[in-house]
C-alpha cells in the first residue's frame, strides 16, 4: 500500500513540475529556437511527525523551444500631407518580434493608380539620398529583436482632387504563407499649396573666378526639383536642375567666369493644379582692374564683353591706345584726342596682346569680361621681329615655364633660342617716382625677373612665325590635376621667381647706390675665375635704362641681349652690334690684353642733362684700370675714382657715344 501511495505522488509531483515547462516549449518567447531545455523532477515524502518515508527521482526529460515568427512595423499609422504630382516620404521601422532569426516579405498596398515602393534607408537618417536606391520586397536575415529601417515611398497623381485622404498600407508576412504578422497604415491628405521659391549667394559680390554659393528654399518646405538658370554679363546662359531636401533647400556651387552683373532664375515648373513659382536674383561679379596715369603698356587679363576700343578706351574721358604690328612694321593707332581712331588694326582688344596706353589723367580700367580657361596654356601669335604680348591670366605666371610652339613641335626658351624661333628673354615697361625705363625679364640670368604679371605688358622676339605658350602655376605641359604637395612647390618656385632682383633694389650695389628706390640691376654676379660685370644705367628726360651691362665671362648666354623698341619717350643705352643690331649686353670672353667697349646713349630729351651710372666696379680684378671716355665731349673719368658720369646728349639728337677701357696693370690704354 504503500509503496503504491509513493508511486502515484510521484507521478503527481511530475506533473506540476512539467505544466509551466511544457507551456515555454510550446510559445518560446524570450528563448532562441532550438534551445534544448532539460528537466529532472525529484519527490520526497514523510510522515505527519516529519521524518522522511522515502524519495523519488525521475528521468532527465529534455525538451526543445520551438520557433516563434513575429514581426513589428512602426509607426503603426501617420498622416502626411501630399501634393498632386509629388513623392511622399515616410520614415519606418520593421522589428523582428520572434525568436530566431529571420526574412520577412513586404508588401505595399498604395492606392489604385499610385505609385510606391519600399527603399532601404541604409544610412538611417529617415531621408532618402540620392544613393540609396535598393528596392526591397523582403528583408535581409533579421537576428531576433533586431530593426530594419526603410523608406515608404508613393507618388501622389496628378488628377487627385484637394482635400481627400487616402490610405498607403504597409504589411509584414512570413517567408512561408501569406499570414500577416504586422501592418501600417498611412494616410495621405492630398493638398494644393502655392509654393514661394527664395534665392541668396554667398558672398553677395563675388571676385571672378572664385566660389560662389547659390542656396534656393522652397516654402513651405518639401522635396522639390529646381531649374536655376545664370545669365552672364555677355549673355552667356548656364543650366542647372537641383533637387531640394526635405528642408525644402538646394545648394549649387558655380565659379563665375565673367566679370559684370549677373542674373540668377530659380524656377519650379508648373503642375497639375499647382502654378508656376520662381525667384530671382542680381549680383555683380568683380573683375580685374587696374588704374592708369599717363604712359604705360598694359595687357587686359580677360576676354571683354565688349572687345571694341572706342567702347573700352573712348567715352568721357578717353585713352591713346598703339599696338606694334611686326608684320607691317608699323603702330596702328587709337587717338581719340588727334581723330586717328580708324585703323582697322586696332579695333578690338583681347587677351594676350598688349598695347600701349596714354591718359591724360588717371584712369580705372576695369572692363566687364569673361576669363580665359586659368587651367590651362594660353597661346599667343607671334611675327618676326618685336611682338607686344600679354598675360591672360590674373594671377602671376613663371616666364621659365613658357613654350614655344613652332612647326608642331613644342620647345623650350633655350631650345627656341638655339632654333631662332625666339629668343628666350622678354623686356617690361616700369614706372619709378622720378624715371620711365624697360625692365628684362630673363629665364637664367641671376638678379632678373621671372615672372609675367597680369596687366603688363611684354615685348619678345620672334625669329620666325611661332605661338608662344604661356602656362598657369603649376603647367609646363598640358596638365592633370596637380597634387596638394606640386600646388605648394609650384608656389614656392614662383615666390621664389618673384623675389629674383628683389634683394638688389632694396641694396643697390656699392660703392654708388642709385637714389631711386626700386632701381632694377640685372648685372650677372660672377661665378668663375676671371669672370666680371659691370652694370649701366642711363637717367635723363625723366626716363630711365637701367638693364645693360658689360663685361668678361666664357658664358655666351649673357651676350647680345637684345634691347626692345623704343617708346615716344625713351633714354636707351646700346651696344651697336653686326648689322645694325644695338643689344643691351655685351660680354667678351677673357682676354690678356684687355678689353675695349664702344656704345651710345640715344635720348627723347637731347640737350637736357644725363647720367651713367655703373654698378659691379668691385667685382672686377684690382689689377684692372676702368677709363670712361666721352667721345662726343671729350670728357673722361677714372670709373676706380667715381661711379658716376653727367653728359649733355647732343642737342641735334644724335646719340651720345661712349668708350669704356679695361687695361691690365693700370695702364689707360688698352686693345679691343
Amino acid at each position: 500500500m504503500h509503496r503504491r501511495w509513493h508511486e502515484l505522488l510521484t507521478a503527481a509531483l511530475l506533473m506540476i513540475l512539467l505544466i509551466p515547462l511544457l507551456k515555454t516549449a510550446a510559445v518560446g518567447v524570450g528563448t532562441p529556437a532550438g534551445t534544448v531545455i532539460e528537466c529532472v523532477a525529484t519527490a520526497r515524502y514523510t510522515n505527519q511527525e516529519g521524518t522522511l518515508l522515502g524519495e523519488a527521482v525521475s528521468n532527465t526529460l529534455q525538451i526543445v523551444v520551438g520557433r516563434k515568427v513575429a514581426a513589428s512595423v512602426s509607426p503603426p499609422s501617420q498622416r502626411v500631407t501630399g501634393r498632386p504630382s509629388r513623392v511622399v516620404s515616410i520614415p519606418a521601422e520593421v522589428r523582428n518580434l520572434g525568436n530566431s532569426e529571420d526574412r520577412f516579405r513586404l508588401l505595399l498596398n498604395p492606392p489604385s493608380g499610385w505609385n510606391g515602393a519600399v527603399y532601404l534607408d541604409s544610412n538611417g537618417d529617415g531621408v532618402l539620398q540620392e544613393d540609396e536606391t535598393e528596392v526591397l520586397t523582403q528583408t535581409p536575415p533579421l537576428p531576433p529583436d533586431s530593426v530594419l529601417k526603410v523608406i515608404v515611398r508613393v507618388t501622389v497623381p496628378a488628377d487627385i482632387r484637394s482635400g481627400t485622404a487616402w490610405s498607403v498600407e504597409l504589411f509584414t508576412r512570413p517567408m512561408e504563407t501569406n499570414t500577416t504578422l504586422a501592418a501600417a497604415t498611412y494616410i495621405v491628405n492630398a493638398t494644393t499649396v502655392n509654393t514661394s521659391v527664395g534665392l541668396s549667394a554667398e558672398p553677395s559680390a563675388p571676385e571672378i573666378g572664385s566660389l560662389l554659393r547659390l542656396t534656393a528654399q522652397v516654402d513651405p518646405a518639401e522635396e522639390e526639383t529646381l531649374q536655376i538658370a545664370l545669365t552672364a554679363p555677355d549673355g552667356a546662359v548656364q543650366q542647372h536642375q537641383v533637387n531640394t531636401g526635405p528642408d525644402g533647400i538646394a545648394v549649387l556651387d558655380v565659379t563665375p567666369d565673367v566679370s559684370g552683373p549677373w542674373q540668377v532664375t530659380a524656377v519650379r515648373p508648373a503642375s497639375t493644379g499647382v502654378p508656376e513659382a520662381r525667384a530671382t536674383l542680381l549680383f555683380t561679379c568683380q573683375g580685374p582692374s587696374h588704374e592708369v596715369d599717363g604712359l604705360d603698356m598694359i595687357s587686359i587679363p580677360l576676354a571683354p564683353v565688349d572687345a571694341s576700343v572706342a567702347s573700352l578706351f573712348g567715352g568721357q574721358t578717353p585713352s591713346a591706345l598703339a599696338r606694334w604690328l611686326p608684320d607691317e612694321y608699323r603702330y596702328a593707332l587709337f587717338n581719340p584726342f588727334t581723330g586717328e581712331t580708324n585703323d582697322p588694326m586696332l579695333s578690338a582688344v583681347a587677351p594676350g596682346k598688349a598695347y600701349w596706353i596714354g591718359t591724360p589723367e588717371p584712369r580705372l580700367i576695369a572692363p566687364s569680361g569673361r576669363l580665359v580657361d586659368q587651367t590651362q596654356p594660353f597661346r599667343v601669335h607671334v611675327y618676326p621681329g618685336w611682338n607686344q604680348i600679354g598675360s591672360p591670366f590674373i594671377t602671376d605666371i613663371d616666364w621659365r615655364d613658357t613654350r614655344v610652339i613652332y612647326n608642331g613641335q613644342s620647345l623650350t626658351l633655350a631650345q627656341a633660342r638655339a632654333a631662332e624661333v625666339l629668343l628666350e628673354y622678354c623686356w617690361t615697361f616700369i614706372k619709378l617716382p622720378d624715371a620711365w625705363g624697360y625692365e628684362l625679364i630673363h629665364p637664367t640670368l641671376p638678379g632678373a625677373r621671372k615672372v609675367i604679371q597680369p596687366w603688363k605688358g611684354y615685348w619678345v622676339f620672334a625669329g620666325r612665325e611661332a605661338e608662344v605658350e604661356l602656362h598657369p602655376l603649376s603647367v609646363s605641359e598640358p596638365p592633370v590635376a596637380p597634387s596638394t604637395a606640386a600646388v605648394s612647390s609650384a608656389g614656392d618656385r614662383l615666390e621664389e621667381a618673384r623675389s629674383r632682383g628683389r634683394d638688389r633694389r632694396r641694396t643697390p650695389r656699392r660703392p654708388m647706390p642709385p637714389t631711386e628706390p626700386g632701381l632694377p640691376d640685372i648685372t650677372p654676379v660672377p661665378e668663375q675665375a676671371g669672370e666680371w660685370f659691370l652694370g649701366i644705367t642711363a637717367m635723363g628726360g625723366g626716363m630711365m635704362d637701367p638693364d645693360n651691362f658689360l663685361g668678361v665671362s666664357t658664358d655666351r648666354t649673357l651676350d647680345g641681349i637684345a634691347n626692345p623698341p623704343r617708346g615716344s619717350r625713351y633714354v636707351d643705352v646700346y651696344f651697336p652690334a653686326a648689322g645694325g643690331a644695338q643689344n643691351a649686353s655685351d660680354v667678351r670672353l677673357p682676354s690678356p690684353q684687355g678689353h675695349t667697349w664702344e656704345f651710345e646713349v640715344a635720348t627723347s630729351a637731347p640737350g637736357e642733362q644725363h647720367s651713367l651710372r655703373f654698378f659691379g666696379l668691385e667685382t672686377v680684378p684690382s689689377g684692372i684700370s676702368l677709363m670712361l671716355l666721352d667721345l662726343q665731349n671729350g670728357g673722361s673719368v677714372d670709373l676706380r675714382s667715381c661711379g658716376e658720369y653727367f653728359f649733355t646728349p647732343p642737342a641735334d639728337g644724335t646719340p651720345a657715344r661712349f668708350r669704356l677701357i679695361a687695361s691690365p696693370g693700370g695702364t689707360r690704354a688698352g686693345a679691343g
